[in-house]
């Protein structure tokens, strides 16, 4: 009880440590599929992008990112 009272005291810290950036599996998670899973994003951003961009086109409207 004395913990959850303190402002900033014990229970930050021990919120910073179980931070899930800090769990090994979860490193070797993201390590592991990171890039995929940023290169997967990358290209559903740019495939929608050029979706807009074509129906922009077909309207005869000018592009507005």
């Amino acid at each position: 009880m004395g913990g959850e009272q303190e402002a900033g005291g014990v229970v930050a810290e021990e919120a910073v440590r179980c931070n899930y950036w800090e769990d090994p599996a979860h490193a070797a998670r993201v390590q592991y599929y990171g890039l995929k899973l940023a290169r997967a994003a990358a290209l559903d951003n740019f495939i929608d992008r050029l979706d807009r961009e074509f129906e922009a086109y077909v309207a005869g409207q000018p592009f507005k990112p």
